[in-house]
């Protein structure tokens, strides 16, 4: 009978090996998501959406025109997407306390001519530490209730930008707000 030893750093290898074949791709998105509304207002309902998936960190979310779709949607307690867009005629509500992850370098929120995002007591939470270094560029017009701009991220306003926080900006660690 013959018997074979694994040293440690062959089953570190072979866990790495198994991660990077398996993990998500987090630099870029999973692929576009768009509210249909078809069953209710729940954000984490996947037949709400198509393709029929809950979003995650690596979806584009698309919330499209409200007469495309039966049910508004509102962000949960717990929420988060690649990036946002609310298109004209587009509205996005928002639960009482809800968070939104956001995670896109480039354009992390896009709100068209003519969406709307009622932010309520919201918390948006911007990282952009997928390309650290990278500076995120936020335009539109939009109103926070609170934005957190995460530890090594770098947000800088368009000159085309008009933000209003109602309640707090919170600048973590390293973060940084900028205007150009």
């Amino acid at each position: 009978m013959r018997t074979h030893t694994l040293c440690s750093s062959s089953i570190v290898l072979f866990i790495l090996m198994i991660l990077l074949t398996h993990a998500p791709a987090l630099a870029q998105s999973a692929g576009t998501i768009t509210w249909n509304g078809s069953r209710s207002s729940s954000w984490d309902y996947r037949w709400n959406w198509t393709p029929n998936v809950i979003p995650t960190a690596n979806h584009a979310v698309v919330i499209p025109e409200v007469a495309s779709s039966r049910f508004t949607t509102y962000i949960p307690n717990s929420a988060s997407c690649f990036s946002l867009t609310i298109e004209s005629g587009g509205i996005l509500n928002s639960t009482s306390g809800g968070d939104l992850y956001i995670y896109d370098n480039n354009a992390p929120i896009t709100i068209q001519n003519g969406g709307v995002f009622n932010c309520g007591t919201s918390q948006i939470i911007i990282y952009g530490d997928l390309n650290p270094g990278t500076p995120i560029l936020l335009g539109d017009t939009i109103t926070f209730w609170d934005l957190t701009i995460a530890d090594g991220t770098s947000v800088i306003l368009r000159n085309d930008s008009h933000i209003t926080i109602k309640s707090s900006l919170y600048l973590s660690g390293s973060g940084s707000l900028d205007a150009i």
